[in-house]
């Protein structure tokens, strides 16, 4: 007998974190060399891709970047100089059998800033990769852990990068969105601080992750806390005035699974690769970092479309900068939407029903929550964050076991009386 699959929202401990799949919206930039047939399907806009306009008032991945920072070492020095690329390198490595990332960052010192925080998302990647609730390739596990690629070449090279490199990443991989806000900001989001207001060449720039600050929290509008590798001790908390930060960009982690994407994004990324050489404008960099004009710069505003890359359909469309940039078309969604209400419906018997049968129920259930005041979003029969806090929520209010998923209990629950369950 098939395992059942875990929980869409899952309670583990040691290896061991709650898990929340999100929603995000994705710009893939590829390799140029895409197959054909890929080429020829008609560009479709980006609003036409939209499934789900639920915002998530959590950060479903952070509390798993949180916990992998506990994990991490302390201490150890600062240092940029090549030994600590080598350390780095060094911590990483891939199970080709599983295939599974290995981490071991006691041997990653020295260290410096990008190294550290990227340490922390392989880390997350890793622990997700254990609980079963994250599933990568060999070749982008590779990709992952390949450490040493020159500014703006392959992930770890867009990450190091200067200037918006996370941010940038994230975009082209379709993985987060990024924002200025602190107000947005939770702790365990990636943080790049600008200690300078220039953007390229010129920066004196710090890698981090975000753990409170610049508005009314425990640390307070007037200071800036933060997890990374510091100067001069190496790994550990810091906390300064937030006036020493003079510009700041928040990326946060919404879907992990599209670093599976990461042997596809072009070998070389020109623009941050520029930026060893020249200066941006913010401009500039906000439209790297998938940041709207129009946005305010804020989490709130993105829309967002649930998607599995390995499902994507892909449609070329040119981008004002000359580069390309492939995005998910709306066949997708039937596969991905389909996936996640299966996940929800798993535990019962519901899960026989076919995919119109499943959003008609959603929709319903969804419905019932706006009712009962557990839910504010569209009764769209979607699946995303604030779909599956509700159900949560609603299923700690009657004492059931908050998985997140719809059991005949839940349903019975609820007061959906137009479903009956298959035979």
């Amino acid at each position: 007998m098939a395992q059942p699959a875990p929980p869409v929202e899952q309670i583990l401990k040691g290896e061991e974190l709650r898990l929340k799949p999100t929603v995000h919206t994705p710009a893939l930039k590829v390799n140029s060399e895409l197959p054909a047939q890929q080429e020829s399907k008609p560009a479709v806009a980006l609003s036409s891709t939209v499934v789900s306009l639920e915002h998530a008032d959590i950060a479903p991945w952070n509390s798993a970047i949180l916990a992998a920072i506990k994990d991490m070492p302390s201490g150890g020095t600062y240092s940029t100089k090549q030994p600590a690329m080598d350390c780095l390198k060094a911590s990483l490595s891939v199970d080709k059998e599983t295939p599974r990332l290995k981490v071991n960052g006691s041997v990653a010192k020295p260290s410096f800033c990008s190294g550290a925080t990227y340490l922390v998302l392989v880390e997350t990647l890793r622990r997700l990769q254990a609980s079963k609730t994250l599933t990568l390739s060999l070749p982008a596990c590779d990709a992952i852990a390949q450490i040493g690629a020159p500014d703006g070449v392959g992930v770890w090279g867009r990450w190091n990068a200067n200037g918006p490199g996370t941010a940038a990443l994230f975009y082209q991989l379709g993985a987060g969105r990024s924002f200025t806000s602190f107000e947005d900001a939770r702790p365990g989001d990636f943080l790049k601080i600008w200690w300078n207001e220039h953007i390229g060449s010129k920066e004196r720039g710090h890698s981090v992750i975000y753990l409170g600050g610049g508005k009314n929290d425990e640390v307070g509008p007037d200071k800036l806390k933060f997890w990374s590798s510091n100067v001069p001790d190496g790994y550990g908390t810091k906390t300064i005035p937030i006036g020493d930060a003079k510009r700041v960009l928040f990326t946060r982690l919404d879907n992990p699974q599209a670093l599976e994407n990461g042997p596809r994004i072009e070998t070389k990324d020109n623009f941050l690769a520029s930026m060893l050489k020249r200066t941006a404008s913010e401009a500039e960099m906000f439209r790297q970092s998938g940041i709207a004009a129009d946005s305010n710069r804020t989490a709130s505003t993105p829309r967002v479309v649930v998607i599995t890359p390995s499902s994507v359909g892909l449609s070329r469309v040119a981008a004002g900068n000359g580069e390309t940039v492939v995005r998910a078309i709306p066949v997708a969604e039937k596969a991905t939407g389909s996936l996640l209400r299966q996940k929800m419906f798993e535990p019962s018997s519901y899960a026989k029903c076919d995919n119109v049968t499943q959003i008609r129920i959603l929709r319903q259930i969804q419905t019932r929550l706006v009712e009962l005041g557990f839910y504010k979003g569209k009764p769209d029969g979607a699946v995303g964050p604030a779909t599956l806090a509700a159900i949560t929520a609603f299923q700690s209010s009657i004492k059931q076991d908050p998985t997140g998923q719809l059991q005949e209990a839940t349903v019975i629950a609820l007061g959906v009386e137009s479903y009956s369950s298959p035979e």
